[in-house]
């Protein structure tokens, strides 16, 4: 197939171009990448005669453009909806679109793909209007898939998600009761991958780790740092991911155990 690629310099987007062997791949980031574009101006050009388009550009996280809101929306809502419009105007077979948990906010108990959106901040509610027009696509005639993707680690994130600053022997100020669920980056590609072929139009999916645990039991798997107590201020507090829908129809389910994967990663940044 010829595959369309958004982000493709970013973290999850390099993992992904270098595992779809066997597929025409189309790069395009902001950044390093064959084709230099922002996700509000990709050319007709790039997307022409594509069967995918995997979206994962735009702002990454939370902690980019913090104090731009209004940028962060225009370009992950914006940027999105040409993409989707681009999309159904060429004939694309699927458009993918890398969401995330974020979308929830704070959410109690097990959290469905039918919970409330109640974003806490931009990125999320940036996040969460994207992913509502990737879903309301498929009622025009794009085949279209969400996946709303947890804290995703593994080698070559960039920006810091609790790991690397105890990594270099970081105090945690606070939030050691805070329950986090990491995905790594290659149960994320898979899922990517499977939502190619499979999933249903419209829908979207929680894209995870089976396990959940707090700060506290996090940080003394990397090293002997003091770690504050109480939540982490300003994150959201998140019931477990229920990743059901993922596994009955994407055939997907987390495979890296959170324990191997971390130490990996951790021998990786110490011998950095």
């Amino acid at each position: 197939m010829k595959v369309l690629v958004t982000g493709a310099a970013g973290f999850i987007g390099r993992h992904l171009c270098a595992r779809l062997a066997g597929h025409e791949v189309v790069a395009t980031d902001m950044a390093d990448a064959p084709h230099v574009h922002d996700v509000r101006a990709i050319p007709r050009e790039l997307m022409a005669g594509c069967d995918v388009v995997i979206h994962g550009g735009g702002v990454s996280g939370p902690m980019v453009l913090a104090d731009r809101p209004a940028e962060v929306i225009d370009i992950n809502v914006a940027g999105t909806a040409r993409l989707l419009e681009m999309a159904r105007d060429l004939g694309v077979g699927r458009f993918i679109g890398l969401s995330s948990v974020s979308v929830y906010g704070d959410a109690d108990g097990i959290v469905t793909e039918d919970a409330p959106l109640r974003a806490t901040n931009a990125y999320g509610s940036s996040k969460a209007a994207a992913d509502l027009l990737i879903r309301t696509y498929a009622r025009y005639g794009l085949d279209t898939v969400a996946l709303r993707i947890g804290w995703a680690y593994g080698p070559g994130r960039v920006t810091d998600a609790l790991i690397q600053p105890v990594v270099r022997g970081e105090p945690v100020a606070a939030g050691g009761a805070h329950p986090l669920q990491f995905v790594h980056v290659d149960d994320v590609i898979r899922a990517v991958q499977a939502a190619m072929t499979r999933g249903t139009s419209g829908a979207a999916y929680n894209i995870d780790g089976a396990e959940v645990l707090t700060v506290q039991q996090i940080c003394a798997m990397i090293a002997d740092v003091p770690v504050g107590q109480g939540l982490l201020p300003g994150v959201d507090l998140q019931g477990p991911m229920d990743l059901s829908a993922a596994a009955r129809d994407l055939g997907w389910a987390p495979q890296v155990p959170f324990a191997d994967g971390l130490a990996d990663w951790v021998a990786a940044l110490r011998a950095a």
